[in-house]
């Protein structure tokens, strides 16, 4: 694609990305102020079932998509990275840290930081225990659901919560902007060898869903692409030692990188890496014996890692889809429609066990199993494990897709999928999780284009999609 065509469309982005950003900061800004003068939690404009405020933030967003994906759909030629076109580039990111975050998210990292700071176990003392000068902004009361690493940049954060909330909201957020640049630079590194490298670069780091809920809205997930990305190069390079730990510190990010481990295992009993087995089962050994010595001492605390919270709840998944249909479409009783919901989740579950079992088991019977396979395998079950076994998906969950996007070449009915679902994700954005009409539609638009995507990727690409 010529230089001039991608300013072009990068111009175009600019002032979109800026009334974005003008809007939403707006509008929460005011909420922020409402809510330090009556110190009660002010509910947002953004998260209600509809309001013209959601509405005008999802066509400003579904116009950024758009702008990206007719990019992408361009950029087949690589792109010589001038200077002018970095400075171009490099605006949207500093737009996305303007942007103050809808999610309440953010807050309740910075009261997880006060509780380290002044000696309460955040994984033992539910979040409504302890009071701090966040409390009144907090939606979620349970314990930390988010791993020791993520623990030490909120505390780090929160430090500066004694000058206000929002200096310390955009101290968290200057640690995410940081880590999605470093992301990209790893993204760069880690294609050295694919002559599309400049157009794979630029695409991760203007994706506007990893600007806009791993930077803008400030979600720990730009931590867990760091270790994904870790992860995917140092498997393509068969370290196999660096991908063991790099799993492990996703782990101690974010809880899902431990689904993982077990498929790793086999790959490298398979290739009889007996040294790296021997390695890796040290580090984890080492690294739960430690862990269940100082930050996680209970089976509770352990628990606490698997978001309880959110334990029966739907959103945004085809579970949500189901339950708001008996809900809206039939006339069981309220136990009739739970029962169904409960066999859904049941069967989902299993169907995504035997994936999952499939995947891990591949390489005992499939000799020469290159990593590529790998990586694809882990991105598979990733993507499964987010669009069948998930009932509570919030829009920044597939944000994790896009490493494996970015560094799976041979796999592109993978690419091709996560890269559909974390677009339609945000069609309509924030909420998800409401029991009205318009909340169906949010879950239609979020599930139905990925599933598209696969019966279309499979009758095109078949068993060679990868």
């Amino acid at each position: 694609m010529p230089l001039d065509r991608s300013k072009e469309l990068i111009a175009t982005a600019l002032p979109i990305s800026l009334l974005l950003c003008v809007a939403q900061t707006t509008i929460q800004l005011v909420r922020v102020q409402q809510i330090e003068l009556t110190q009660k939690f002010v509910p947002d404009f953004l998260v209600e079932d509809f309001s013209i405020q959601k509405l005008g933030v999802s066509v400003l967003f579904v116009s950024l998509n758009a702008i990206y994906l007719v990019w992408l759909s361009q950029a087949r030629k690589r792109i010589l990275i001038t200077y002018q076109s970095r400075l171009w580039v490099a605006l949207l990111p500093g737009i996305a840290f303007l942007t103050y975050p809808y999610s309440s998210d953010v807050y309740l990292y910075l009261h997880f930081g006060q509780m380290v700071l002044h000696g309460v176990d955040p994984y033992t003392v539910a979040a409504a225990e302890f009071q701090s000068p966040l409390s009144p902004f907090l939606v979620w009361s349970q314990t930390s659901t988010y791993g020791p690493i993520s623990q030490i940049f909120f505390t780090i954060a929160t430090l500066a919560t004694p000058l206000g909330p929002i200096l310390a909201v955009y101290l968290f957020k200057l640690c995410c902007l940081l880590f999605h640049v470093i992301n990209t630079r790893l993204i760069w590194q880690f294609t050295a060898n694919n002559l599309h490298r400049n157009t794979i670069t630029l695409a991760y780091l203007m994706n506007p869903l990893l600007l806009y809920e791993q930077v803008a809205n400030a979600h720990v997930d730009v931590f867990l692409s760091t270790t994904i990305i870790l992860l995917i190069g140092c498997l393509h390079q068969r370290q196999f030692v660096g991908a063991i730990a790099a799993l492990w510190a996703g782990f101690l990010t974010k809880t899902l990188p431990i689904i993982w481990l077990p498929i790793l295992v086999s790959y490298l009993v398979q290739q009889r890496r007996w040294r790296s087995l021997g390695i890796g089962l040290l580090l984890s050994v080492c690294t739960v014996g430690v862990l269940s010595r100082t930050i996680l001492p209970t089976l509770t605390a352990w628990k606490s890692l698997l978001n309880p919270g959110v334990a029966g709840k739907t959103a945004r998944s085809l579970h949500h889809c189901l339950s708001l249909w008996l809900n809206f479409g039939t006339h069981w009783s309220a136990d009739t429609q739970q029962h169904l919901l409960q066999t859904f989740t049941l069967l989902t579950t299993i169907g995504f066990a035997l994936f999952y079992s499939r995947v891990a088991l591949q390489f005992q019977f499939q000799n020469d199993r290159a990593a590529t396979h790998l990586v694809s395998g882990l991105g598979w079950v990733t993507l499964m494990l987010l669009l069948f076994a998930t009932p509570w998906i919030m829009p920044w969950y597939p944000s994790i897709l896009l490493p494996f996007v970015a560094l799976c070449p041979h796999s592109p009915l993978l690419r091709l999928t996560s890269l559909v679902f974390c677009t339609s994700i945000d069609t309509i954005v924030a909420g998800g999780y409401g029991s009205s009409w318009f909340e169906l539609c949010v879950s239609l638009c979020t599930v139905m284009p990925p599933l598209i995507a696969i019966g279309l990727g499979w009758h095109r690409w078949g068993r060679s999609a990868g």
